[in-house]
């Protein structure tokens, strides 16, 4: 996925492991890439209006290795590194968004993809 759109957090099933991770479960959507094998005789059985957007290259005697852009959906959950020295010293309500800004973040997992409305 090029870029994350439509990003939705879900602050309330957050959970907190100590240390300053933060665990947070998302849903986004974006463009992506995906690559996969088409018979070649099926390859030339596509429209017109699609035949352009699909990249192919030689797998073997019998398929193409074919690449093309789809709009996709995530779900998953994102980790968020904290500085746990700063919560230990306590950090008033106009703080958070300084702490946060400086926290460390990182997809932890990948539960669900699925091809989105509007595909690319």
């Amino acid at each position: 996925m090029y870029e994350a759109e439509d990003l939705e957090l879900c602050i309330d099933e957050a959970v907190y492991y100590g240390d300053g991770l933060v665990v947070i479960p998302f849903r986004c959507e974006g463009d992506a890439d995906l690559g996969f094998a088409i018979f070649k005789p099926d390859y030339w059985t596509i429209r017109d209006d699609e035949f352009d957007s699909i990249n192919v290259e030689e797998l073997n005697d019998h398929y193409f290795l074919a690449q093309k852009e789809y709009r996709v959906g995530v779900a998953g959950k994102l980790a968020v590194q904290l500085d746990s020295d700063r919560l230990c010293e306590g950090v008033a309500t106009d703080q958070m968004e300084e702490v946060a800004g400086d926290a460390e973040y990182r997809v932890d997992s990948v539960d669900e993809v699925w091809l989105a409305k509007g595909e690319g």
